[in-house]
């Protein structure tokens, strides 16, 4: 056998440079110049060992750049006027300060943000043909590697500055009572400055393999039975920026990866620390990633294939697996510039007697904030990871029925199911218990730690489970219509839509969830997934129409009236679906008292049903069946309110796409398409999603249209095909 047959090694590399020029909101800026220089290289190598025994080696990478500077570099705006800001070394990139004046377009540009991506795959798998068997197994390994600076605020070591109605001294007529004017004598009411402190640079290593035995037992039953085991460490940083919190220690330690990290912290966080410690990874009994590793991966696979009458006509398949979730870069990234960097915002102040201003341009900050001193029990930690985080996981399992009806149609039913645990919730470990008193009103030892005033994290708290059930049909009808019917009925339910703002948006969360509201109940939000429909029928079709000589109907007519009717192609895609699930809210105080993020459920009000509402933009659904909590004798209510979740059903869904094209023949290789697109054909109004904010002046209304679809667009055309 010749070595060309007993190897194949394929090779690629492949680049591409996106430059974009876009303008900016300042003429002084420039324009801001985009770049997206990716790369990539494949390489593979296949080599038959033997007929039955073949083995496939691949290597590739990938590098994909992000850079957006502008034309204003930040060193030049603060040389030019004059401002002495907290931060004596800020960095020599583009951007600049940020003015903002109340009731006017912010001045300035965000500073650069350059990202860069390296990846790094090796796989290789072993193929070996035995009887009736064919085994696989194999084993990857990835590396991942990200940089980028930190941002807090968007200018951050370059100064936020506020010039609003809110300025010190209105009182004592030390104000002007105008943002404009109090922009020109340089009086701020507050400024934000950050000193940013090392980027980010986070790599990684993650590592799996596998082994799968697909056993054909006879002609008529398949079996597919495998194994997966995967370990995903997670992400150190080199450039040491990263912090995590020990909630197993008494007074809430902070964790670093090492000695020299330690050494970058900032004044501010050690000052806040109070009888917490700060401590380093290998003190802790952790990795320098801050986070275990989960070494329990392990995730079976099976499947079916069976005939079971000995023929085509019938098929039924089935499978089971289980699929480790990968946690890359965004669980990574809240464990950053949290005791490197120094963010302080300063409130101005008015001295009657002298009467000035605290902070009066050229200088841009005052007050104890500068002296680098943190109250203890006034520091947030944002954001921490537990410590002993596992990897999510997915349950998938199918059965799918098909059946030949005929020899033109055909028919599938497939219930199909998922259950997913361990994903990302975002509880605030400081969170105390429901009161009516409140948070701020308490002392700091009423707090789980009281040397710190939020503890924000990510843990593991999540589950979701899906179940569907889809009926198709698929075929031929009427000598030339091909159509596709199905319809599905789904529910989703979970635990994690915990922001009521993004859950009635339909929006569901991955890897990183919003902040949890009630953290002492996993149940608290337990409902129907947002954004899946009950209920779901869709159907489409193309259709060569029967008109025209030697068609079903108009075979004898002439040929003018042929030439313009003969030959048309028809085809459609309609929807139909029962809408989302809505979550009634209030935001303008915290009832619980337990230092919520100000957005809470609502109680329900017995014997009202909120989908008895007259269903119009007016008023969607029924909004006496929802009322704030409150008390008689005090701010706080001292519990959550009572509310499920997606208890609200919102508008459904109607959309119905046609198209139509004949083809004119010129000559033998030559043709000319007339066709004709439209895109919701009846223009039929989809209602966006109902206001379910009960101190919203829009409640129970409907203010947009549904974005996924739009008013009738024609779209008329034409093209040669040659």
């Amino acid at each position: 056998m010749s070595s060309a047959v007993v190897t194949n090694v394929f090779g690629r590399y492949s680049f591409k440079n996106w430059d974009r020029i876009s303008p900016t909101a300042m003429e002084a800026s420039g324009p801001q110049y985009g770049s997206r220089p990716t790369r990539t290289m494949a390489i593979s190598d296949n080599f038959v060992i033997r007929p039955n025994l073949i083995n496939e080696a691949r290597f590739g990478f990938t590098t994909a750049d992000i850079y957006d500077p502008t034309g204003l570099r930040g060193l030049d705006v603060i040389a030019a006027t004059g401002l002495k800001l907290a931060n004596p070394n800020p960095p020599d990139i583009t951007g600049s300060t940020y003015v903002l004046i109340s009731g006017y377009t912010q001045f300035g540009v965000k500073k650069e943000e350059p990202l860069t991506t390296r990846n790094f795959e090796f796989t290789n798998n072993l193929t070996w043909t035995h009887n009736r068997h064919t085994f696989k197994g194999g084993f990857v390994v990835h590396q991942y590697n990200w940089t980028s600076p930190l941002n807090f605020t968007g200018a951050d070591d370059f100064g936020v500055f506020r010039f609003d109605n809110n300025l010190a001294g209105g009182a004592q007529g030390g104000a002007t009572g105008n943002p404009v004017a109090n922009f020109l004598l340089g009086i701020p009411s507050s400024v934000d400055q950050t000193a940013t402190g090392p980027g980010v640079d986070g790599s990684a290593y993650h590592y799996g393999g596998f082994f799968q035995d697909e056993w054909r037992v006879n002609n008529d039953l398949t079996l597919s039975l495998g194994i997966r085991y995967e370990v995903h460490p997670g992400f150190k940083d080199n450039e040491l920026n990263i912090t995590n919190f020990l909630r197993n220690t008494p007074n809430g330690d902070a964790v670093v990866p090492n000695e020299a990290s330690v050494k970058l912290a900032k004044p501010n966080f050690l000052s806040g620390l109070g009888t917490s410690k700060l401590l380093t990874a290998a003190q802790a009994g952790l990795p320098e990633s801050l986070r275990a590793t989960d070494k329990n991966n392990f995730a079976p696979r099976f499947g079916i294939a069976w005939r079971p009458f000995g023929n085509n006509s019938t098929v039924v398949r089935a499978g089971y697996g289980v699929y480790t979730t990968r946690l890359l870069g965004a669980i990574f990234n809240s464990l950053t510039g949290i005791h490197t960097s120094d963010n302080q915002t300063y409130n101005n102040s008015f001295n009657v007697a002298a009467r000035t201003h605290a902070i009066v341009w050229p200088n841009t900050y005052a007050g104890t904030a500068a002296g680098g001193e943190t109250a203890v029990g006034s520091q947030n930690f944002s954001t921490a990871n537990d410590p002993y985080f596992r990897n999510p996981y997915t349950q998938q399992w199918s059965l799918t029925i098909e059946r030949e009806l005929d020899r033109n149609n055909a028919l599938r039913v497939t219930y199909s199911g998922s259950h997913s645990v361990k994903l990302t919730t975002a509880p605030d470990l400081n969170q105390i218990q429901p009161n009516t008193i409140g948070f701020a009103n308490l002392p700091r030892t009423a707090r789980p730690f009281p040397n710190w005033f939020r503890v924000n994290t990510r843990d593991m708290g999540g589950d979701a489970s899906y179940h569907d059930l889809t009926v198709q049909f698929k075929g031929r009808v009427l000598n030339g219509l091909h159509y596709t019917s199905s319809y599905k009925w789904a529910k989703g339910i979970n635990n994690i839509e915990d922001s009521f703002t993004r859950a009635n948006s339909g929006q569901f969360n991955e890897e990183i969830a919003s902040r949890t509201d009630n953290r002492f109940n996993s149940l608290y939000l337990r409902g129907p997934s947002g954004a899946i429909p009950f209920h779901r029928f869709t159907t489409d079709f193309i259709w060569d129409l029967p008109f025209g000589r030697g068609k079903k109907f108009g075979s004898n007519m002439n040929g003018a009236l042929d030439a313009v009717i003969e030959g048309w192609t028809i085809s459609s895609i309609m929807t139909f679906q029962s809408g989302g699930h809505l979550t009634p809210y209030y935001n303008n105080r915290c009832g619980s008292g337990t230092n919520c993020y100000g957005t809470e459920k609502v109680d329900v009000v017995a014997g009202q049903d909120p989908d008895s509402g007259p269903k119009t933009d007016a008023q969607w659904f029924n909004k006496a069946a929802f009322v704030i909590p409150t008390s008689s004798t005090s701010l706080f209510v001292g519990r959550f309110g009572n509310a499920g979740n997606g208890v609200i059903t919102g508008p459904g869904l109607i959309s119905i796409d046609a198209g139509a094209f004949k083809d004119f023949a010129i000559r033998e290789s030559l043709k000319l398409r007339i066709q004709t697109q439209i895109r919701n054909f009846p223009n039929h109004p989809n209602l966006g999603v109902p206001e379910a904010n009960l101190v919203s002046g829009n409640y129970g209304r409907i203010i947009s249209l549904n974005g996924s679809t739009t008013a009738r667009i024609v779209v008329v055309g034409a093209r040669f095909i040659f």
